[in-house]
């Protein structure tokens, strides 16, 4: 969506969002009176697969176009429909873009065009109900536009790799379609209008928020206006500061008013505890009394979220996500509903909205998620983007395995964030932590005889095993150049180690094997409770491989038999200096952050301004606000002696 001059544009793709899936395509397909037609090889076009999916799409669509300049009167492509709906004080304007729209002297025919991996028996009308639903609303606008009664609506499904079509069609009126649009916009009218109140409202609220303490602190207003200038410009903060000063509400103050001020849209208040992150909220909670339209949602980790997380691992809940009571729709209450997981997402999403609150704890989101059958990771992450202030953790900004892909996996987003780093002296070793992993041989060993035991069915697993046993075994052969003689309670045993800028070639190739093969094992449930603590290990390793660089460090040890190699990150500046420019500015903030110059090398922060607040700087301000004070009472002194 988009806000421009007091009105809310929403797509058809947008609004086709709102789509749900239905239980029995069959009798929708009987009540609509669809017809199905399938294009022979040779009725195709050639379509150039050099081209990127989404040029081959539009390649399509105009080879269909021309294939119907034969018989068909008009045939147009790329058509910009809209219509404007009022929904109570909000003014939207729904708008789209045809794919085909043809005349044949007789009918209007709206075609929609999409492709598929493959076509199956299942394919219908409604096997995509985002594309029947943009199919329909793109009809509306063109029977509004047109004054038309009634319109032939066509679906052409476009197989990808053998480009063979098959197409649906029906009549539809005018009526009929104008009730699909009402649904749909009925369902997205909360959405709209939390999306114009944050547009169209909460600017102005941000801009006349006041601070909200009865009184500033010595050193906290240099703190609030070096923040605020900061954010403006787009640049990165350091800020030393100590204890006492109100470092949450100096650096989330600024930040919201730099929202009011079109800076950015969004905050990330990112911490490495719970209780830090309660205290960001608690104070969102008090700026959103002098900004009522302003939210703030914390997202805590899958592990402290999922239900299923008694049963599995961390690697074992991405795969039993897919089989999830909630995913699936299977209650305590209800046993097994067919109620879509969309359906139930979209009606806790807006009861989440419509409740009054300004500050969503992750209590009210598991309180709301168990209500709807929903999960409530996805839930708190969904309602993120209907807030303008986050709270999580330091991961989902430093961490690329976990770090928010609808946010900053996507190019040309950075200039849309904020991010606030708390007790920022610890993003170092957090990085450090992240970025390097370790596996011992024992470890390998004990996967192997796992998988020799209860998987000997998966030979390709097995021969991966063995790789990855053997890989470990090559490197401890290299410990023989560095060994030495330790002394311990049993004797003197021989120990060694090898270190090296690279990572060892063959260990890398094995750890990428292996976890491919420990992936493809692990989409069966039992599989997963067996061998998740080894996967753990393994994704780990190759994670850290994919980043390692020149400031990593290949490190193994050996005592006695045992064997541990460890892939070391030493120093997190250039992991840090990718992850942080995601956002237009990072203001980093601890009262334990010194020496500066250290920090603000290893954070990949070196451009980075700098503010330290100490208890000489505080007093220079407390005396300088005593003097202006003092003035200010003179100048008032004076102009009242003139008056008289």
């Amino acid at each position: 969506m988009r806000y421009s001059d007091g009105r809310v544009y929403i797509t058809a793709d947008e609004l086709s969002y709102f789509a749900y899936r239905r239980e029995n395509t069959a009798v929708d397909i009987e009540r609509y009176g669809f017809t199905k037609t399938a294009q022979t090889s040779s009725e195709r076009g050639h379509i150039d697969y050099s081209l990127t999916e989404e040029e081959r799409l539009g390649e399509a669509i105009r080879q269909i176009a021309d294939g119907y300049a034969e018989f068909i009167e008009t045939t147009h492509t790329e058509i910009a429909l809209s219509k404007d709906v009022t929904l109570g004080e909000t003014e939207v304007t729904v708008e789209g873009l045809s794919d085909i729209i043809s005349y044949d002297g007789a009918v209007h025919t709206v075609e929609c065009v999409s492709t598929v991996r493959r076509f199956t028996t299942e394919l219908s009308p409604f096997s995509e109900p985002e594309f029947f639903a943009r199919a329909s609303v793109l009809a509306y606008l063109f029977a509004e536009s047109a004054g038309d009664e009634q319109i032939r609506l066509k679906l052409t499904f476009i197989e990808k790799k053998s480009g063979e079509r098959i197409s649906f069609t029906s009549m539809f009126s005018s009526v009929s379609l104008g009730r699909m649009f009402a649904t749909l916009i009925g369902r997205a009218e909360p959405f709209i209008k939390r999306f114009y109140e944050t547009e169209a409202i909460f600017p102005t609220e941000a801009e006349e928020m006041p601070f909200p303490y009865p009184t500033i602190r010595e050193g906290q207003e240099r703190f609030v206006k070096s923040a605020y200038r900061a954010i403006r410009k787009g640049e990165n903060l350091l800020v030393s500061a100590p204890t006492g000063i109100g470092k949450t509400m100096s650096a989330l103050f600024p930040a919201v008013k730099a929202i009011g001020a079109s800076s950015a849209e969004k905050i990330f208040y990112l911490t490495a505890k719970t209780v830090t992150g309660r205290a960001a909220l608690d104070a969102v909670k008090l700026l959103s009394s002098h900004a009522p339209h302003l939210y703030a949602v914390m997202v805590l980790s899958k592990e402290m979220t999922c239900p299923l997380k008694r049963r599995f691992g961390a690697p074992g809940m991405q795969s039993g996500c897919f089989t999830c009571d909630f995913v699936n729709g299977i209650t305590a209450k209800t046993g097994f509903t067919t109620v879509s997981y969309r359906e139930r997402e979209v009606e806790a999403l807006s009861a989440l909205i419509k409740s009054g609150e300004n500050v969503f704890t992750p209590e009210i989101i598991r309180k709301t998620a168990d209500e709807y059958s929903v999960c409530p990771y996805e839930l708190s992450l969904d309602l993120s983007e209907r807030c303008q202030v986050v709270v999580c953790d330091y991961n989902y900004a430093i961490d690329d395995n976990v770090r928010f892909r609808r946010y900053f996996k996507k190019d040309g987003n950075a200039d849309r964030y904020v991010f606030l780093f708390d007790e920022a002296h610890n993003v170092p070793d957090r990085t450090r932590n992240t970025y390097s992993a370790s596996v011992s041989l024992d470890t390998a060993k004990e996967l192997f005889e796992e998988v020799e035991r209860d998987f000997p069915e998966h030979g390709s697993l097995y021969d991966a095993a063995v790789m990855f046993v053997r890989s470990l075994e090559e490197i401890r052969a290299l410990c023989k150049d560095n060994e030495y003689l330790k002394q311990t309670e049993n004797g003197e045993i021989s120990c060694g180690y090898f270190e090296d800028a690279r990572v060892n070639d063959g260990f890398a190739k094995s750890v990428s094997t292996l976890g491919k093969q420990l992936a493809s094992v692990m989409r069966d449930t039992t599989a997963t409770e067996l061998l998740g603590k080894y996967y753990s290990e393994i994704y780990k390793l190759g994670f850290v491989i994919q980043n390692y660089d020149e400031k990593f460090r290949f490190f193994c040890s050996r005592e006695g038999e045992r064997l541990t190699v460890e892939l070391l990150c030493l120093d997190p500046s250039g992991v840090l200096g990718r992850m942080l420019s995601s956002a237009s500015s990072v203001v980093m903030f601890s009262a334990t952050l010194s020496p500066m110059d250290y920090f603000a090398e290893v954070m990949g922060m070196e451009d980075a301004d700098v503010l330290e607040l100490n208890e000489e700087t505080i007093e220079i301000d407390r005396v300088i606000k005593e003097k202006e004070q003092q003035c200010s009472r003179e100048r008032a002194e004076i102009k009242a002696f003139r008056c008289h």
